[in-house]
């Protein structure tokens, strides 16, 4: 009797490490359609902002900000990992005709008092960039979670 115990347990072992592999490729499927199922809600949230604002710019991330030397230093940004007054002031310039420091450098401030921006010192100069809170936010917005408290240095 034990014996046929013993057997039995063992084909009842068998049986269940045949039903998991069994069950594994399904397993991993449904992984797929999970992933793809979250592609596809940062799709159509790309697809709404897009019909709301018309374009998909950084510039959705702060609602509030209605000021278009603000916004354009945003892109600015955005295009690049970190810039000086002068080279901010120089790229303003090519996309809007003019810009003034004095203007860029009240813009700046008034952008890192909101969060938007931080800026580094060293000895020769003063960066900006965008903030990692605002670059979480854009990652959020673009449906990319897994950029979400990596540095912009990861993303570039």
């Amino acid at each position: 009797m034990r014996k046929e115990i013993r057997e039995l347990s063992d084909k009842m072992e068998r049986l269940e490490n045949t039903i998991k592999e069994m069950s594994a490729p399904y397993s991993q499927a449904l992984s797929y359609i999970e992933k793809f199922q979250d592609i596809s809600k940062g799709y159509f949230r790309l697809l709404e902002l897009y019909e709301r604002y018309g374009a998909i710019s950084p510039e959705v991330l702060l609602p509030g900000l209605k000021d278009p030397i603000s916004i354009e230093i945003i892109k600015i940004l955005f295009d690049a990992k970190e810039r000086n007054i002068s080279e901010i002031t120089r790229e303003l310039k090519k996309r809007r005709g003019t810009a003034s420091r004095r203007i860029v450098r009240e813009r700046l401030h008034i952008l890192e008092e909101k969060g938007a921006v931080e800026s580094t010192s060293s000895q020769k100069s003063k960066k900006y960039s965008i903030s990692q809170r605002l670059l979480d936010k854009w990652s959020q917005v673009l449906a990319l979670p897994k950029y979400e408290g990596h540095s912009y240095e990861d993303k570039r």
